[in-house]
């Protein structure tokens, strides 16, 4: 009988031992079971962060892209309008110098007008002509144009070549050399508009007169005329 009680406290103690062992892992499952379960939870809110973080670097990557690329428009708008800018700054300088320069030929030609500028004198291609009423050689008609601040004309184009108008001398001239026939300013005749049978030299013709009366062309109307003769003279002031 007393080893059959001493085997029942050992078994209850045994049962004792593994109940409370029992009980202990069940309260540690237990406490991994919730360790566990918050553990997917944090995993679980890891994990949505993270989703959200790679959608917030795919837009924040999309907007630098578009930033990078509106910079990039920008800055080639902004050297395109810089030149453009500095070829307006390059126009704008030249105008000015331009309107500069054209008003100080204006203001030379208004002093010249105050002088020359009068009925007598007749404006054409930056040229003024005066036609002298007073008929004198070669010679003196040079000085007195000299004196206006001209020469005799010297006729380089058609237009300039006169007619209809009286015989009157022109600023040519072959009294240095026969035959070579020069302008006053030592320019070497290009442009001719002699008369049929002129030059001829005839009373050792030196000087030359336009609008010829015995010419046969409303064009060509020059002859060479002795320089003494008297005659009314072109003079002709270039206006630089």
């Amino acid at each position: 009988a007393v080893g059959l009680g001493l085997l029942c406290v050992l078994l209850l103690t045994a049962i004792t031992v593994l109940w409370i062992h029992n009980t202990n892992r069940t309260a540690e499952i237990d406490q991994l079971q919730t360790r566990n379960t918050k553990l997917t939870a944090e995993k679980d809110q890891l994990q949505s962060s993270n989703t959200q973080l790679t959608a917030e670097k795919k837009q924040l990557q999309s907007s630098n892209t578009k930033l990078t690329a509106e910079k990039d428009q920008l800055q080639s708008s902004n050297t395109k309008l810089t030149a453009e800018k500095n070829q307006l700054q390059t126009s704008n300088t030249q105008q000015t110098a331009e309107k500069n320069q054209l008003q100080t030929e204006k203001e030379e030609l208004q002093k010249i007008c105050r002088v020359l500028c009068k009925p007598q004198w007749k404006y054409f291609k930056s040229s003024i002509y005066y036609i002298s009423t007073e008929k004198k050689s070669w010679s003196d008609s040079s000085t007195d144009c000299k004196n206006k601040q001209a020469d005799l004309l010297i006729i380089n184009s058609r237009e300039e070549q006169v007619s209809e108008l009286t015989e009157a001398w022109i600023g040519l001239t072959d009294a240095v050399t026969e035959g070579v026939w020069k302008w006053v300013d030592s320019s070497t005749l290009t442009t001719r508009f002699w008369a049929q049978g002129e030059p001829n030299n005839y009373e050792n013709d030196d000087c030359a007169i336009t609008s010829f009366q015995k010419a046969k062309s409303d064009i060509l109307t020059w002859a060479d005329y002795p320089c003494y003769h008297p005659v009314v003279a072109i003079c002709e002031r270039v206006l630089n």
